[in-house]
């Protein structure tokens, strides 16, 4: 099938988890640069967010994760275009084995944007099914 442009980001992370007594605090901040064939696609993003969980007994915890991204757009039609985007979570996990989880949630997002028609606001509620390997 046909492809509508190619891109490349360039990231650099930094993360660490944080024990502190039955909460683990996960901080992550991110900054990409995405080189693009498509002007209107080349830009800067930075994530910051924050991984917050708490166990209440070894199948249970209460989870939220607040996140701000930030996007700066440098080429073609977006040229100057600045969005944010703000959202938070809660939710209650529920551990099936170590590496299943189930966790229904609440989240509300927010995004600002020098452009008017990228601005929204966003409330979702529902389960998440996680597995890792």
């Amino acid at each position: 099938r046909d492809l509508a442009f190619t891109s490349d980001d360039v990231m650099g992370s930094v993360a660490r988890d944080f024990q502190v007594s039955n909460v683990t605090l996960s901080p992550l901040l991110l900054l990409t640069y995405r080189f693009s064939d498509l002007a209107e696609a080349r830009r800067w993003r930075f994530d910051a967010m924050l991984g917050i969980e708490v166990k209440l007994d070894p199948k249970w915890s209460i989870v939220s994760t607040p996140l701000i991204e930030a996007f700066w757009f440098t080429d073609g039609l977006n040229r100057g275009r600045q969005d944010q985007i703000y959202s938070a979570d809660v939710g209650l996990k529920y551990n099936f084995a170590s590496n299943v989880s189930l966790t229904p949630s609440v989240l509300y997002e927010a995004r600002a944007s020098n452009v008017q028609v990228r601005r929204y606001r966003d409330v979702r509620i529902g389960p998440r099914l996680d597995f890792a390997f």
